[in-house]
């Protein structure tokens, strides 16, 4: 069994306020047709320094982009063989470190000229290769699973050469470690040195041997802050360019690229290359990567305002939107067809409210003027194929800031589905010049995923369960358990059962609903319900020895797999 799927959690709370639109700009209204609309008010919801120029001198950017990250792991795949462990971008963002097994001084300056012909490199000795610490990893599950808990969060360190693990008690990380060290050679790592460990790297902490680090799973805590570590999507951000100048804007999505996760903003919150980070002060300030593959920033035109930046501690996040202090929401999935979803919300860095209202067009167009108070690049941006979203009455709207935003629909059990990036605000005025209604403009999750090369990072939605039984009979075999989807947590799912063969390998096939009651399982999971059991006996034209392969289907798409 595994712990409930945060799916089918419940437990929202939100704070309301409002915030005041920062004017930017003055162009054509598109609104329905019963307002009399004589102006309308763009705003780009990000905060500027001071100095800013029209166009900026900008420094080459660091090598973190994504296309340069794949060029990379090629060669050093092609160059290493298995002796290549993995490689990590440096805190300066201006070069590679490679991580080769058993590496000898005398090799040191081959391999570092060989892969430096695509980016600057730093190399470095491991001594476990990836496929002995995948292999640990797997023995350290099944010794946890052994115990009758399921790990939460499983994450492999090949940096550090440590299998990171999440226990929801105490009690479970100490019948844990008492598992794997009975039946492993792997280390244990707990108590202060697993959160140590489970820090951004520290050279002081590398495995000769492959360890199992063993934390208890954090609650989010009352001190977890907009500005404070992890970095969900809605925490606040500060990008500096080379020249200086400073803007605030929101982060997105998590999202996998080539070389790790990242964060999707705006491209508008600063130029390629703009150093990014997190906290309230210069002290508690945490670096995070540069701006990348920016679709906005120099551009006269196109159908995105978008860009990334690399999060170092991103395998380790649940992606999820951050509401309050005590809550926030695990995203699951992304939609290309948002019309579906009538309803679309926010929670911006600075308006600091979780504020949501009706999508009213999938293809709003605007144009970004550049001002004195705002230049931006100091070019006009023409934006296409844009998600338009009037706010709830009395909501207010967006504020400077809330720039690169996560936009998403909200499922009845407080989950998000992805659907945008926010990018801009705009007041519909009407004939007395009175404010109407509020909206947000924001580029399609489906755009900016294709513009950065990457894809949505989401909670695992893949079905789980039991076989409970197989056995056979006279011409038959009979098969039981149960089996549950996170995506839809009270609708029955199905199991495919094979026999003779897997399933695309020749084998007999059967679909056998899991609609039984079980309320041994409605008890470990009150809030999936119980019709979720399955018990039937097949009828096949085998005789003897045969092997039987059971699949629970997965009915709520992507990313979720048949197990």
């Amino acid at each position: 069994m595994q712990n409930e799927h945060p799916k089918c959690r419940t437990g929202f709370h939100a704070a309301t306020s409002t915030a005041a639109v920062l004017p930017l700009a003055v162009g054509p209204a598109a609104v329905s047709a019963d307002h009399a609309v004589s102006s309308e008010v763009l705003a780009i919801d990000d905060s500027y320094g001071t100095g800013a120029a029209l166009h900026e001198s900008i420094e080459a950017p660091s090598v973190n982009t994504i296309e340069l990250a794949k060029e990379y792991r090629a060669k050093a795949v092609a160059l290493l063989g298995g002796r290549f462990v993995e490689f990590w971008l440096t805190e300066s963002q201006d070069h590679y470190v490679v991580g080769i097994l058993d590496l000898t001084p005398g090799e040191e300056a081959e391999f570092k000229a060989a892969l430096a012909t695509i980016a600057p490199t730093e190399v470095v000795k491991r001594e476990i290769s990836r496929g002995e610490l995948e292999i640990a990893a797997a023995q350290v599950v099944d010794s946890v699973e052994a115990t009758g808990v399921s790990p939460g969060a499983v994450s492999l360190n090949y940096e550090r050469g440590t299998v990171n693990v999440s226990l929801p008690t105490v009690e479970a990380v100490s019948g844990a470690v008492d598992r794997i060290e009975a039946n492993t050679n792997v280390e244990t790592v707990t108590g202060s040195e697993a959160l140590e460990a489970t820090e951004p790297f520290d050279s002081s902490i590398i495995s000769a041997e492959p360890a199992a680090v063993l934390t208890r799973t954090r609650a989010l805590k009352t001190e977890d802050t907009r500005y404070s570590a992890p970095l969900r999507a809605g925490k606040s951000i500060k990008t500096t360019a080379s020249n200086g100048v400073e803007r605030q804007c929101t982060s997105g999505f998590l999202v996998k690229g080539a070389g790790g996760y990242y964060s999707l903003t705006a491209g508008h919150c600063g130029p390629a290359g703009s150093l990014v980070s997190t906290g309230s002060t210069a002290s508690t300030s945490t670096v995070q990567g540069n701006l990348a593959n920016n679709s906005f920033w120099g551009l006269d035109s196109g159908t995105s305002d978008v860009a990334i930046f690399y999060v170092p501690t991103g395998a380790s996040i649940t992606p999820s939107v951050y509401v309050n202090a005590n809550s926030n929401r695990p995203v699951v999935a992304k939609t290309d067809v948002v019309p579906q979803y009538a309803r679309g919300c926010i929670n911006g860095a600075v308006s600091q409210t979780e504020k949501c209202g009706n999508v009213t067009s999938t293809a709003a167009v605007v144009d970004y003027v550049p001002s004195s108070s705002n230049p931006v690049d100091g070019i006009n941006h023409h934006i296409t194929g844009l998600i338009e979203i009037t706010w709830d009455s009395g909501v207010g709207t967006t504020a400077g800031g809330d720039s690169g935003g996560p936009i998403y629909a909200v499922n009845a059990d407080q989950t998000a589905i992805a659907l945008g990036i926010h990018s801009g605000s705009r007041a519909i005025l009407n004939s007395a010049g009175a404010v109407v209604s509020y909206q947000s403009l924001s580029t399609p999750i489906s755009g900016a995923l294709l513009r950065t090369g990457t894809s949505l990072a989401a909670v695992d939605r893949s079905p789980f369960g039991s076989i409970d039984l197989v056995s056979g009979g006279s011409g038959s075999v009979t098969v039981g358990g149960w089996i549950m989807d996170p995506d839809l947590c009270r609708t029955p799912t199905q199991v495919h059962v094979y026999v003779g063969g897997p399933g695309g390998g020749g084998g007999q096939g059967f679909a056998v609903n899991a609609a039984n009651a079980r309320p041994d399982v409605a008890a470990a999971y009150p809030n999936y319900g119980a019709n979720h059991g399955f018990h039937q006996t097949l009828a096949i034209g085998l005789r003897g020895s045969v092997s039987v392969y059971i699949y629970g289907i997965n009915i709520g798409g992507e990313p979720g797999v048949n197990p």
